[in-house]
């Protein structure tokens, strides 16, 4: 196909065949490139009413912009059959140096049902994306291009598979913001992220609170304010996250807690217990060093008052 030269305000502001974001720092890289070399592969386009309409190369057209190019090499395509063909040479260029995420790939499919190819070179895109030809999975790939755009970005630049992804589905679009920025905001792994948001959701709809109305009753902006490192904001959030939703659990593991500091025991002796009190039991620790050290464990243990919070706390354990 031969490469043409047009001008580069004849290029139209269209995204119709846009399925990567928007990268800045490869924009940049090109635009060094092309003040050195100019610009070496072409843009592909094909003709509108009013102008050119890109198929491929929208960071070379950025960059050359940005570098100050009057004018664009091009590749242009004439026909409908050509455009199925480009836009799937656009694809198989992109796929030579990164794999698609799940965005990308609802973003070309939704592009996919625009040209309409024949089924055979269906048959390749779907093949080149990794996608069963199953309506279900492309319905349900396709769904993520309503989440909010905070939210794609979030999916993007962690790389959720579609499992993850699509969970994010069944929140509203001020749960999804919410959840967008605590990722961002923490650099959190997903599967913690939806562990997080998930109650947050819970305890929204059980008490008809807006997300925002829960996020300010349990403090997590001043979490995220605060100087705690982050592994300790996660750690806070989600113990106020539990406690608001599991109160009468809460509750008893606080009596727990307070039964233990009642006994007094040395540093060395620790209780411990599942505090989703799912598990029955109660586990004593305890690091000797001397037959006195076990002489006074055992003393203290047989004693009036660790006998009474024992009884206690086996009472709240049973």
């Amino acid at each position: 196909m031969k490469n043409n030269i047009i001008l580069i305000e004849k290029i139209l502001q269209d995204e119709t065949f846009r399925f990567a974001r928007r990268d800045s720092e490869k924009i940049a890289r090109i635009e060094a490139s092309i003040c050195v070399s100019g610009l070496l592969e072409p843009v592909w386009v094909r003709a509108s009413s009013d102008g050119w309409q890109i198929l491929a190369g929208f960071s070379r057209f950025e960059a050359a912009k940005a570098a100050g190019l009057s004018e664009l090499p091009v590749r242009k395509v004439s026909t409908d059959e050509s455009l199925v063909d480009a836009f799937y040479q656009a694809l198989l260029a992109h796929r030579i140096s990164a794999e698609f995420n799940i965005i990308e790939r609802a973003r070309i499919l939704k592009i996919i049902q625009t040209l309409n190819p024949v089924e055979k070179l269906r048959g390749q895109y779907l093949t080149l994306l990794e996608l069963p030809d199953r309506r279900s999975m492309l319905d349900e790939v396709e769904a993520l291009l309503t989440l909010e755009s905070e939210t794609q970005f979030y999916i993007e630049t962690y790389g959720l598979a579609l499992k993850q992804a699509s969970q994010f589905l069944r929140f509203n679009a001020e749960e999804q913001r919410f959840c967008a920025e605590l990722g961002g905001a923490l650099l959190i792994r997903p599967i913690e992220l939806l562990a997080i948001c998930t109650p947050l959701r819970e305890i929204s709809g059980r008490d008809k609170l807006s997300i925002q109305d829960v996020i300010y009753n349990l403090g997590i902006p001043d979490i995220l304010k605060s100087d705690i490192p982050r592994g300790a904001k996660i750690g806070e959030i989600k113990k106020r996250i539990l406690e608001s939703r599991f109160p009468k659990l809460t509750e008893w593991n606080q009596l727990i807690e307070s039964s233990a500091r009642s006994m007094n025991l040395p540093e060395n002796v620790q209780l411990k217990w599942d505090k989703t009190l799912e598990a029955s039991g109660v586990q004593i620790q305890a690091t000797m060093h001397s037959i006195q050290e076990v002489q006074d464990l055992a003393k203290i243990l047989s004693s009036h008052n660790v006998g009474k919070e024992l009884t206690q706390l086996f009472k709240v354990l049973a």
